[in-house]
């Protein structure tokens, strides 16, 4: 076959309705797959179209991509995977692939997660994609073809049609390549629209930054003057204040000493007016006591008096109840007398209706009587009609029954003779292929134990590979799981030491001074590091040596006193700060005399701290001065203990950097999160961290290699063994299905046969038991129609004697019912009666027992009248004795009143001496707090201009010495020029004081911008010229194209339509590649018409035509068309093969059909079959070996 690429087999395996592993294999010519609708033929078609890479679900016939997934039967479960494989032979090497042989899979799980393989190495849907561009092979391309896609060929959709001719010119590559560099153009444009953005805002900034360095300057230099006029006016101003306190603190003794001497005597005088308001408030309470007891006497008269009241209206009130219960008495006894009358009359009427309610009862119980024995002859006779209407139903459906098993007996034996000749027929046809399937048993069996011998020792082969292959795996996944670590653990090492290199480069935690020396070390001489630099200690000893030292940190070590004297200079002169500076010719030449203390004594104690750090022996002196009365403790508490065993003169430090010194000060806190002393530190360990990480990286990248090399050449050496593996073991499975087929279809046939002959002789038994069944069945009929005639009339009878016995129920019920009416009538006036007889009996017992409980009140009132009167004389004479003793007590109560008035008198006397006292006193306080007040104002403005000194410019005002005394005046002056130099400071505005760095960083990150927008403004220009030649060549090409498919399009039609005209046209020449296509046929006899004007059978040969037009620009190597032939009659059908064979010497051509004609052409037949529902099965025969095989 002179096809450049060859489809050679199909793989499906739980795809759609083909549970199984079904393979198909194809040759050179023509292959036709038929079967009945519904078969599954079409699914073979879904499953090359799948494998390809389709995504549209519409297309696959289903309504989500799971439905691929075998589904299961009644008999089968459904399936967890998908797997179709499509074989190509590449033997010219036109696809881009390294392989004769192409495999290209795809699997779907249940899951949701899918997979493309290609040579059973995973890859992208992409890679699938892009292996057949203008290949003419593809999801979109004319190697699938479906009577809806010839539709849409010929389609008016304009993107559908081009797509053909685009594929056939070989641009679809470049329209791939220009979307990409239209996309990058596109994004290029936003990145250059985003980078004026931001460039635009860096410039604002950087003028903005440019503008404020100015402004720190000037700031930086006002403020400089500002603080030396200042401190200059606060020593004045603080030492005038210290005189002024002096002189208040002389006043406040002598006002002191008053105020004492006044308070004293105010005391005298106040005990001597307590010890008469005590007195007085004797006799206070003396008349209370005499009061009380008048108000107790006189509230007894009151009540004595109010219960005398009280007993002579409850005597009236006793009275008068007597005298009504008299008068009730006599009404109650009067309407007792009338109740007892009205009792006997009801009783005598409730004996009258009782005996009318009897007679009512009698009546009614003689009908319903009646009414029961008529209830019960209806009921008889409705039974027999029912009986008799059942009878007749059943009498009509027996003989309907009859006459239908007639028919059918009738239809059986038609069927059974047919049946007859069908079974013949089929035991002729069972005899011949027993004998073809005999001869091919044999010759599989010993092709199929050739192959499992060899199959066993490959499987050997592949073992021993794997294990080794697994252990290589697992070995090279601990070094890569092991070397993402150490890389990860590097980069944060890397970063963290970067971090700390560029806050020690630029002496970050430093004061203005230090950072401005050490940045000039190299024009100042002597300088040699800080202390912070020059020492180091143990980790664990980093905190106390850092809270110890503290400010001292930051000092600066230079070789002599002149080297420090030059820098201080220099400070001066460029007013960049302060800093402390030990020269080491002095420091070596000082004594150092510190306090002695025997440790060992001391067991809290961890040593003193000059022996715990380490520093170069030239650094001793300068250690021992700083750190030789500094003792380090453990704990805080150990700490307190050991301040109070030793002398002063020495600071303890705990391992947290508590500070506690001897003479009673403590400091403590939360420490920086990074200190000066352990910066250093950190970075010579995180230094020599990054050089060990480093190296085991470099020797794991090493075996890392070494185990890939390895593991490739296992994994080549296990795919070579797989393949080999997988080649045989489907032989050997193909062999054994046809094997069990053959078999099971000779066993199948014998049964069969057997079957058949049963069958045979059973049908022909069969046949005179129905004829013999017919006769009877006529004989039943006529019995059956005569006795429905008899039970009819029997039925009238019964119908109108049950009319008049229903009349007659009607009637009777309807006077058993006025009789109950009334009956209850007579009931309801008997119960009537019955309530009211009830209601004079209760009301008689109710007057009996009022008249009883009337009599007994009359009693009792009588005696309680007498007891009241007795009780009333008693209380008279208790209320005559009261009022005597309460005009006793208040004859005393008037003297002590009078005892009162003379003790008030000379209280008030006494009372407004002690206010003139007090008064004095106030003044003398007021006049010693008004100087307190002084006092404490001053100090406080003393101690304001101390702490503002202190805060502004870390300075101590009581530390310094007095250099100018100034007068009143000269201060005036200086005030005025501090506020002057304040007012120009206020007239800057805000100042950022960073803006000379910013600035510097702000022009780096401009250039940079600047840089980046020319080189994105080259790439544009790059791209639009890019997307230039493609639209130049891509145009080219589909004009040529569409040239020779016009040319090809006229002959091809003619062949088939035996003449006639076409014409191919774009509507839209200006723009060739996006212009639509217009399509006209003119068969031979007929005139030009558009091809939407044409016949179905036109237009299907027209598409056709058009199909192979484009085939004659690029052939496709392989070509499927399913039931394309279905519109054509025999005469076209003929053409259509005619022009299939003439092209099938390149192109290999896969057609499903139900034509008779074109399975008579085709080379190989396969027939899908579903002997099980919802599985389908494939039979192939090839005419030129006449072998039919079951697989």
């Amino acid at each position: 076959m002179n096809a450049s690429i060859f489809l050679s087999k199909l793989k499906l395996l739980g795809f759609k309705s083909f549970p199984q592993k079904t393979e198909l294999h194809f040759d050179k010519g023509m292959t036709a797959i038929v079967g009945p609708n519904g078969c599954g033929k079409t699914n073979l078609l879904d499953g090359i179209r799948w494998v390809l890479g389709e995504q549209r679900t519409s297309l696959l016939r289903s309504s989500k991509m799971e439905e691929v997934i075998f589904s299961g039967t009644k008999d089968l479960k459904p399936l967890g995977m998908a797997e179709v494989t499509l074989v190509i032979e590449n033997n010219q090497g036109i696809l881009p692939v390294d392989y004769n042989q192409v495999t290209v899979t795809r699997r779907l799980f249940r899951s949701g997660e899918s997979e493309y393989l290609l040579n059973k190495t995973p890859c992208r849907l992409k890679d699938i994609t892009e292996l057949f561009l203008d290949t003419g092979v593809g999801i979109h391309a004319y190697s699938v073809i479906q009577p809806e896609m010839v539709e849409a060929i010929l389609s008016d959709k304009a993107e559908e049609r081009r797509f053909l001719f685009e594929e056939a010119a070989g641009i679809t590559k470049y329209k791939h390549r220009k979307k990409e560099a239209e996309r990058k153009l596109e994004h290029t444009e936003n990145d250059l629209l985003r980078l004026g953005d931001i460039l635009s805002e860096v410039e604002k900034q950087t003028n903005s930054l440019r503008r404020q360095k100015g402004k720190a300057e000037r700031y930086k230099k006002l403020t400089e003057g500002i603080k030396d006029l200042e401190i200059k006016l606060s020593q004045n101003e603080f030492e005038n204040l210290k005189e002024q306190v002096k002189e208040l603190e002389e006043k406040l003794k002598v006002s002191a000493d008053s105020a004492h001497k006044t308070s004293s005597d105010l005391d005298k005088e106040e005990a001597e007016i307590e010890e008469l308001k005590l007195k007085l408030l004797q006799i206070e309470k003396e008349s209370a006591t005499l009061q009380k007891r008048v108000s107790e006497l006189s509230e007894r008269g009151f009540q004595v008096e109010r219960e005398i009241s009280v007993n002579r209206e409850r005597r009236s009130n006793l009275e008068k109840l007597i005298a009504k219960n008299k008068e009730e008495k006599e009404n109650l006894e009067t309407r007792l007398s009338t109740v007892k009358i009205q009792k006997e009359e009801k009783k005598e009427k409730l004996s009258q209706v009782s005996k009318e309610i009897q007679s009512q009862k009698n009546a009614c119980e003689r009908e319903e009587q009646i009414l029961l024995s008529n209830d019960e002859k209806l009921k008889k006779m409705k039974e027999r009609i029912g009986k008799l209407s059942f009878d007749h139903q059943e009498l009509n459906e027996n003989l309907n029954k009859l006459k239908s098993e007639k028919g059918n007996t009738i239809a059986q034996i038609e069927e059974l003779k047919q049946r007859e000749i069908i079974f013949a027929r089929e035991m002729q046809s069972i005899a011949q292929n027993t004998n073809d399937i005999s001869k091919k048993l044999k010759n599989l069996t010993s092709v199929d134990e050739d192959r499992k011998r060899v199959l066993e020792g490959k499987i050997e082969e592949s073992k021993l590979l794997k294990k080794k292959s697994e252990q290589n795996q697992s070995d090279l996944a601990q070094l890569s799981s092991e070397e993402a670590n150490i890389k990860s653990l590097l980069e944060g090492e890397k970063a963290k030491l970067e971090m700390l290199r560029n806050i020690s480069i630029h002496y970050e935690g430093y004061g203005e001074g230090e950072k401005s020396v050490l940045s000039a070390k190299e024009k100042l001489s002597g300088i040699i590091d800080t202390v912070a630099n020059l020492i180091t200690t143990k980790p664990e000893y980093l905190k106390a040596i850092e809270s110890a030292l503290g400010k001292a940190l930051q000092f600066i070590v230079c070789q002599n006193e002149k080297s420090a004297l030059d820098a201080i200079q220099y400070l001066k002169r460029e007013e960049k700060g302060r800093a402390t500076f030990l020269p080491l010719d002095k420091i070596n030449a000082i004594k150092i005399d510190s306090p002695r203390i025997k440790l060992s004594d001391h067991p809290e104690a961890i040593g003193c701290a000059s022996e715990l750090v380490e520093r170069e022996p030239d650094f001793k002196r300068i250690a021992d001065q700083l750190l030789s009365t500094v003792i380090l403790v453990e704990t805080l508490d150990a700490a307190l203990k050991l301040s109070s065993q030793i002398e002063s003169g020495f600071h303890l430090v705990t391992l947290e950097g508590e500070v506690i010194k001897t003479e009673g000060g403590l400091s403590g806190g939360s420490p920086k999160r990074i200190s000066l002393l352990g910066r250093e530190m950190e970075i010579q360990r995180l230094d020599g961290q990054v050089s060990q990480l480093t190296q085991r990286l470099n020797k794991l990248e090493m075996e890392k290699k070494e185990k890939e090399n390895k593991g490739e050449k296992l994994q080549k050496a296990l795919s070579g063994i797989s393949v080999e593996t997988d080649e045989f073991t489907q032989q050997i499975q193909q062999s054994e299905i046809e094997l069990k087929t053959l078999e099971f279809e000779k066993e199948s046939m014998k049964k069969r046969n057997s079957e058949l002959e049963t069958l045979t002789q059973e049908i022909a038994q069969k046949i005179d038991e129905l004829n013999q069944k017919t006769e009877e069945h006529n004989q039943n009929v006529k019995e059956f129609e005569d006795r429905k005639e008899k039970l009819s009339s029997i039925t009238e009878e019964e119908k109108l004697m049950l009319e008049r016995a229903e009349t007659f129920h009607t009637e009777t019920f309807k006077k058993v019912n006025q009789l109950k009416i009334e009956l209850v009538s007579l009931q309801g006036k008997e119960e009537q009666i019955k309530n009211e007889e009830t209601r004079l009996s209760e009301l008689i017992s109710e007057i009996e027992n009022i008249l009883s409980v009337k009599e007994k009140e009359s009693e009792n009132s009588a005696a309680e009248i007498e007891e009241i009167s007795q009780t009333i004389k008693e209380i008279e004479k208790k209320l005559k004795e009261t009022f005597q003793k309460i005009e006793e007590e208040k004859a005393s109560l008037n003297s002590k009143a009078k005892e009162q008035a003379q003790w008030q008198e000379s209280l008030t006397l006494r009372e407004k001496n002690l206010k003139a006292s007090r008064g004095a006193k106030e003044k003398v306080l007021d006049q010693l707090h008004q100087l307190e007040m002084e006092k404490m104002e001053l100090s406080s403005q003393a101690r304001g201009i101390k702490d503002k000194i202190s805060e502004e410019y870390q300075m101590d005002l009581e530390s310094l010495e007095l250099l100018v005394s100034l007068k009143t005046e000269e201060m005036e002056n200086l005030r005025e020029k501090v506020n002057t130099l304040k007012e120009r400071l206020k007239s800057i505005g805000a100042v950022n004081l960073l803006a000379l760095e910013e600035f510097q960083s702000a022009k780096k990150r401009l250039d940079f911008l600047q840089d980046q927008v020319k080189d994105l403004t080259e790439a544009k220009q790059t791209l639009i010229s890019t997307i230039a030649k493609i639209n130049h060549t891509a145009q080219t090409l589909f004009t040529q194209t569409f040239e020779q498919i016009r040319g090809n399009f006229q002959k091809v039609f003619e062949e088939l339509f035996d003449g006639g005209e076409t014409e191919l046209r774009l509507t839209e020449s200006e723009d060739p590649l996006e212009s639509p296509v217009q399509i006209s046929a003119r068969p031979y006899g007929k005139k030009l018409l558009n091809i939407s004007q044409l016949s179905g059978g036109e237009k299907a040969l027209t598409a056709i035509a058009l199909l192979f037009a484009i085939y004659l620009v690029k052939p496709s190597p392989f070509c499927i068309l399913d039931e394309v032939d279905a519109p054509l009659d025999d005469p076209n059908t003929t053409r259509f093969l005619k022009l299939i064979k003439h092209f099938s010497s390149n192109t290999q051509f896969i057609l499903i059909t139900h034509n008779k004609l074109t399975m008579e052409a085709a080379d190989i037949l396969y027939g899908v079959t579903m002997e099980q529902p919802g599985v389908s099965k494939i039979v192939s025969v090839r005419f030129d070996k006449h072998e039919v095989v079951a697989k």
